[in-house]
């Protein structure tokens, strides 16, 4: 992996003998369903955190989303993993945390990340 993202600028992914993905290797790198992306940036599983919603969001560029959050809905923001990295020129990058409260009490900072260009998953 360390290879790829210093020295390539497109990257095709084989699975079992057949090409799965195909792109630039910040593109792969900013979606969530991206096996190059998982590889890069291993959250590992996610925690058991009663009362909190866990969430995953894809970083590019230079994002200050955590807190542009905490003062839009005034939340207290729990980092609990995060991989960022400049690649081929580009930040990309998960970060995964936590806000208090049930995934429904959350609808609008989710919402709101999403509207900012974000892609955020939940993950199960």
């Amino acid at each position: 992996m360390e290879v790829v993202k210093r020295i390539c600028d497109s990257v095709a992914v084989m699975h079992d003998g057949r090409i799965t993905e195909v792109g630039t290797v910040p593109e792969l790198l900013a979606r969530p369903d991206s096996e190059l992306a998982r590889g890069v940036f291993r959250l590992g599983p996610p925690p058991d955190l009663p009362g909190a919603t866990v969430v995953d969001v894809t970083v590019t560029g230079d994002d200050a989303f955590i807190s542009d959050l905490a003062r839009a809905y005034d939340l207290d923001v729990h980092i609990l993993a995060g991989a960022v990295e400049t690649v081929a020129g580009e930040r990309v990058g998960r970060v995964r945390i936590a806000l208090p409260g049930s995934p429904e009490a959350n609808e609008a900072p989710l919402r709101h990340l999403r509207e900012t260009g974000h892609t955020v998953r939940v993950p199960a």
